[in-house]
């Protein structure tokens, strides 16, 4: 049986990541070759950038066939960075359209399978959006002539609720790439549908951001499915991290950003407590000013320390993200991972919501990204997005596995 040639791109397997970059990676000037892509719910395009550094620092220009996605403020924004207007309605679109490519990505609604969510999972309407990726995947065939028109890669990304939605199972997981795990009724529907693609050997990892340079604990599941034809095994694609974490001071503008601090009533929402009652009721007043900012969730009453890991990015947590800079002798959280109460010492320190650029950041997306519409649609869609630096990572293992053919 002949060999399969395999890219090699000279990457350290488990870099040490910066949070972000300054300006997107250049195409080659001279590429080897071209690898095109669908992008499924493209939002603002974070597959698209991870793509673009991972292609074009292994010396390939990269071509969108088409990117869909309903969401008209996100369409803009990927218009004015990408020079392409998403397509819409991811219903509309034909197997035709999608055929011959080399990848697709798709990171299908989340809100089915999220702790925020009704957890509906696939049969919510969103959720079984699932069925038009399946679909698009599977293309057209012709078995008696062994051709298929699906793509040579697909990846997928949803919240890692998703791995444990819907009734409790008692089977195993038969796709996750790693050690034996329980999962819920919606993951076990999902790896059938999955495994009924015979087309491509699939798997699935939940990864963590902070693992690949992003200053946030934003766990998220991913479904790799190569073609056959490859001969590869998906399941040893999936990156390991670094073991180097950046915290949230590496993504911050500075300490005071104007349009950034609490206001007069804010601030007495905490002090004025802090004063009466201690430093206990300092999440009293967070949970005020969160509420002022539509914060909601477990973690509210919360700050994060600038030399710690920020949550989750979240449409919610996007939009008031409280960032606590300590006075020059505080000490620093004993652990990065930990949520931060300052208590008395917050008066010392300086507390203000992240910056639409830097929860951009957070996120990997450089600073060249452009950012377009009115702030609170732009707070949403990072909080939307997925994680640039963990597609970049993923996509580096693919492509040094994988040749993807024109």
């Amino acid at each position: 049986m002949k060999s399969k040639p395999q890219l090699d791109l000279g990457f350290v397997a488990n870099p040490v990541r910066p949070a972000y970059l300054a300006e997107r990676t250049p195409a080659p000037k001279k590429p080897k070759g071209t690898l095109s892509f669908v992008d499924l719910f493209s939002g603002i395009g974070g597959f698209h950038l991870g793509l673009e550094h991972a292609a074009h620092r292994a010396g390939y220009d990269i071509n969108l066939k088409f990117a869909s996605d309903i969401n008209d403020p996100a369409c803009v924004v990927y218009r004015t960075n990408f020079g392409d207007s998403p397509e819409g309605d991811v219903t509309k679109i034909s197997t035709k359209e999608a055929s011959g490519t080399d990848l697709l990505f798709g990171g299908f609604p989340c809100q089915p399978f999220s702790n925020s969510g009704l957890k509906r999972g696939l049969d919510d309407e969103r959720g079984g959006l699932f069925f038009e990726i399946k679909r698009l995947i599977q293309g057209s065939r012709n078995r008696a002539e062994a051709w298929h028109t699906g793509p040579k890669v697909f990846l997928l990304e949803n919240v890692a609720g998703l791995a444990t939605n819907g009734a409790a199972d008692p089977g195993i997981s038969q796709l996750h790439a790693g050690p034996q795990r329980k999962i819920g009724s919606t993951m076990v529907r999902l790896e059938q549908e999955l495994q009924g693609m015979r087309d491509y050997d699939v798997a699935w990892k939940e990864l963590v951001s902070s693992d690949f340079g992003s200053p946030q604990v934003r766990r998220r599941v991913f479904i790799l499915g190569i073609h056959r034809d490859f001969g590869i095994s998906a399941a040893d694609l999936f990156p390991a991290g670094s073991g180097h974490r950046n915290t949230i001071r590496s993504i911050v503008e500075g300490t005071k950003i104007p349009g950034t601090e609490l206001n007069r009533n804010q601030f007495k929402n905490i002090t004025q407590d802090m004063n009466e009652n201690g430093s206990p009721s300092f999440r009293d007043g967070m949970r005020r000013v969160g509420r002022a900012y539509h914060c909601a969730g477990g973690n509210v009453g919360q700050c994060y320390h600038v030399d710690g890991l920020g949550p989750t990015l979240t449409v919610v947590w996007s939009h008031f993200l409280p960032l606590y800079f300590p006075a020059p002798k505080e000490k620093a959280p004993k652990s990065t991972d930990q949520l931060y109460d300052p208590g008395s010492a917050y008066g010392s320190g300086h507390l203000r919501r992240a910056t639409v650029r830097e929860t951009l950041r957070l996120q990997g997306f450089p600073d060249d990204f452009v950012v377009v519409g009115k702030q609170a649609e732009s707070y949403a869609q990072a909080g939307n997005a997925v994680n640039v630096n963990v597609i970049d990572a993923l996509l580096t293992s693919v492509l040094n596995e994988v040749r993807a053919n024109g």
